[in-house]
């Protein structure tokens, strides 16, 4: 499999726009600015203005997909290893902090420029039979549930997305493992609800890289993380070599 993160090159959001720079297969480079239609050349171009608003949203999508489609290789790469780790989420999805609020630092953060996913071990997961009713760490899928066993054992391995960071020049992705958990809320011992409170420590927990021993009022945990530039990922090859099997690595020892 070819991936082809590597086509946006960077991704810049400013106060006028925002300039995103995008690589085609044959590795020519051309810049997209947009969307500021005050300050359009052609004011009265109804169609260069819809066009402008198409071109944006289709390069966010793309960027989104190949996003997605790595973290699907990521977890087809992992279940492959001899502990079969699964997606540790309510459902196969994300975890991510965005605003739809209307206040302008809000309006900063519809976009999802920061996502994370993690996984647990296969042997960590109960699959039983139970109602539709749901309970603590249970996914529901095909009349089955799966409760994961969380315990002072219990470790993650886990993958965040950068897209966009005022930090950072280019997309990057944090990867590692997170043990030694603690709740200290109710709500968060939830199933995957631990990501969401990861998310929202954001600066104050990675700031730490690359050893965390982070606390706070809900939480604390210790982890160890990498980095990676995401497009130096260009193939399944340099995936495994970058990224899969140094979490795994970091995994073991702990």
């Amino acid at each position: 499999m070819q991936l082809t993160i590597n086509k946006i090159k960077s991704y810049q959001q400013r106060k006028s726009g925002f300039l995103c720079i995008f690589q085609d297969p044959f590795n020519f480079s051309y810049v997209l600015y947009g969307v500021n239609f005050i300050e359009m050349e052609d004011k009265k171009n109804k169609s260069g203005k819809a066009n402008q608003i198409k071109n944006a949203f289709e390069i966010i999508q793309k960027l989104y997909q190949e996003s997605a489609s790595l973290i699907r290789e990521i977890e087809g790469q992992l279940n492959e290893n001899e502990r079969k780790f699964q997606l540790f989420s309510d459902g196969d999805c994300i975890c991510s902090r965005t605003s739809i609020g209307l206040e302008p630092k809000e309006v900063n953060s519809w976009l999802c420029k920061k996502f994370a996913v993690a996984f647990v071990e296969k042997s960590t997961v109960d699959w039983q039979n139970v109602d539709n009713s749901r309970t603590e760490n249970l996914k529901l899928e095909h009349g089955l549930a799966s409760c994961t066993k969380i315990d002072k054992n219990f470790k993650m391995l886990y993958f965040r997305f950068l897209l966009d960071d005022e930090n950072q020049s280019e997309p990057q992705l944090v990867f590692g493992v997170f043990s030694d958990i603690t709740f200290y809320k109710d709500w968060v011992k939830k199933r995957g609800n631990i990501l969401v409170a990861i998310e929202y420590a954001n600066d104050e927990l990675f700031s730490q890289f690359p050893n965390v021993d982070y606390e706070n009022d809900t939480f604390k945990l210790k982890g160890i993380l990498k980095r990676v530039s995401l497009p130096d990922i260009n193939s399944t090859d340099e995936l495994i070599e970058k990224v899969v099997n140094p979490a795994i690595q970091i995994y073991e020892k702990q």
